[in-house]
């Protein structure tokens, strides 16, 4: 069994034809449309770039402020009074 690798009469062809006799789609759209959606704006990247920096801030402060909170909450956990007074009295 073997493969035949070679190209299809059409394809041998497609350099002899012109480009615009290829018969490609071309949908019918109105040149102002077209025009209004290739209009060039900053406007998106920079609100995604707001968006980014301002994540990157909110995480930088989580990220800072986490072992404090931690700290607070387990000494908070262990000095607090009614943890204290909970303990069995001591034996001396």
């Amino acid at each position: 069994m073997t493969k035949t690798y070679s190209l299809s009469e059409a394809a041998q062809q497609g350099g002899t034809r012109p480009p615009g006799s290829r018969g490609w789609f071309r949908p019918k759209v109105d040149p102002n449309e077209i025009r209004a959606l290739m209009k060039k704006s900053d406007a998106i990247a920079t609100r995604d770039t707001v968006i980014w920096l301002g994540a990157m801030i909110v995480s930088a402060a989580i990220a800072a402020a986490l072992p404090f909170f931690a700290t607070f909450f387990f000494l908070h956990q262990v000095y607090h009074p009614r943890t204290i007074l909970a303990l069995p009295p001591s034996s001396n």
